[in-house]
């Protein structure tokens, strides 16, 4: 997706709407029974074949297939192939410079993106910069300043509406500056450190150490057992809010050895076959979300009460009645989301590896 900059201000291309229940509606499947709406039109010979077409015409629709010469991403603040220009990060920047201004995690948005301004803005003068990287016509950074006059928003609530670059710049300054807020001391000697490198370095002048920005890798994995997903729920989430299973990765172990560890531990089953996905960044506050397909090889859940409120297996009416607003007890991650994107793959049938990839 092309990224203007006019006037100071980062402007992108605006996305056509692509929700489940518009894709449900234009298919026609009107009712909140899909499967009972292609059984009463196709009978029960053909009805799967056209259910399964039905799901995967939703699936492709919003997953991240090419519509025409605009890309739908289902998947927030990953892939923009951004040029991060690292090696720019201790100085050299030629080009026009952009700066994003951040509050308490916030951003100052428009209907057309990110609010960016000019580098010499009166308010920006003498503040920390993060070096964000570049395209073709600028050079962006990021700083923390006082409430700023435009709107703020939540960066959840833009994940979807940013253009890619856009999304991972903003991204990325949201984790940076977490992480400065929680290490403007040195671990090793409790002296205070100061920002160095564009913001991606913290250096201790009293002892010398150089501490690096901070990312904790978390698995998130799809369970699967023949025609079902595993759907778990966290007792604060809002009501009805289900989604799949996630767990950090601990030291000393590999990401398909904490996805069985983590499904065992909440739900009390084993797995099988492992296999990697995809990834997403997710700076709430520092996470690094790795996205696995896991079979499972057993049903009887035993829940651990700590880390979930309930879990059930569900299975692709229910998943299509819970994406379409229409399930009594279930809703979905949110667009954007890697969990939600797990769940539209395995609804298209879209997990399963090529003929001779191997799973761990």
């Amino acid at each position: 997706m092309t990224v203007h900059v006019a006037g100071g201000q980062q402007t992108h291309m605006k996305r056509p709407g692509h929700s489940v229940s518009a894709l449900i509606t234009r298919s026609g499947l009107r009712h909140t029974r899909p499967w009972q709406d292609c059984l009463s039109r196709h009978g029960k010979s053909s009805a799967g074949l056209h259910f399964s077409g039905f799901c995967r015409g939703v699936t492709r629709s919003i997953a991240g297939r090419e519509q025409g010469e605009t890309r739908v991403h289902s998947i927030a603040f990953a892939s923009s192939g951004h040029d991060r220009a690292a090696h720019l990060r201790d100085g050299g920047q030629d080009r026009p410079a952009r700066i994003l201004p951040v509050w308490q995690g916030r951003f100052p948005a428009g209907p057309e993106g990110l609010i960016w301004r000019p580098a010499d803005d009166p308010a920006l003068q003498g503040r920390d910069m993060i070096y964000l990287g570049r395209d073709a016509r600028n050079d962006f950074f990021a700083c923390e300043m006082e409430q700023p006059e435009e709107a703020l928003s939540e960066l959840r609530a833009l994940m979807t509406t940013l253009s890619p670059p856009e999304g991972e710049m903003a991204a990325t300054a949201r984790a940076l500056f977490n992480w400065h807020r929680s290490h403007g001391f040195c671990a090793a000697c409790g002296a205070p450190s100061r920002m160095a490198q564009g913001g991606w370095l913290r250096i201790c002048d009293a002892c010398g150490a150089r501490h690096f920005p901070r990312t904790d890798p978390v698995v998130i994995m799809l369970v699967r057992r023949g025609d079902r997903m595993l759907l778990g729920r966290a007792a604060q989430w809002p009501a009805g809010m289900h989604s799949c299973l996630a767990g950090f990765v601990e030291p000393g172990e590999t990401p398909e050895a904490a996805v069985r560890r983590e499904v065992q531990e909440e739900a009390g089953i084993r797995t099988g076959a492992v296999r990697y996905i995809l990834s997403q960044p997710w700076p709430f506050p520092s996470s690094l979300m790795m996205g696995f397909v896991a079979e499972a090889e057993e049903e009887a859940l035993t829940i651990d009460p700590v880390e979930l409120e309930s879990a059930l297996w569900a299975d692709r009416q229910e998943v299509v009645r819970a994406l379409a607003g229409t399930h009594p007890d279930i809703s979905l991650p949110r667009e954007g989301t890697i969990a939600r994107h797990l769940i539209l793959r395995w609804l298209a049938d879209d997990l399963d590896p090529p003929s001779g990839t191997e799973t761990a």
